[in-house]
């Protein structure tokens, strides 16, 4: 999805815990951390493994200070339950 996004020229702050260099698409800014994710970018767009982790990073996003973050978009692969939190 980020590949993607990149290719039609849309400017990507990253931050993937396994690894965000050799993951993000070229072109791409490495954030360093979730929470510098929220700090610089009003959309952040998740796509993470189960709803647990997305939730964690979800909860550490939004509690992050100071924070541009306004809209989070999570595609996720979550269970019912977990996308209805």
């Amino acid at each position: 999805m980020a590949a993607n996004m990149a290719k039609a020229g849309h400017a990507l702050l990253c931050f993937d815990a396994a690894g965000t260099q050799a993951r993000m698409p070229a072109g791409a800014e490495d954030a360093g951390s979730v929470a510098a994710v929220a700090e610089r970018v009003r959309i952040a767009l998740l796509s993470l493994p189960d709803g647990k982790v997305s939730a964690t990073v979800a909860r550490e996003m939004l509690t992050a200070r100071p924070r541009k973050l306004e809209i989070l978009i999570d595609t996720s692969t979550t269970g019912m339950e977990d996308a209805e939190r």
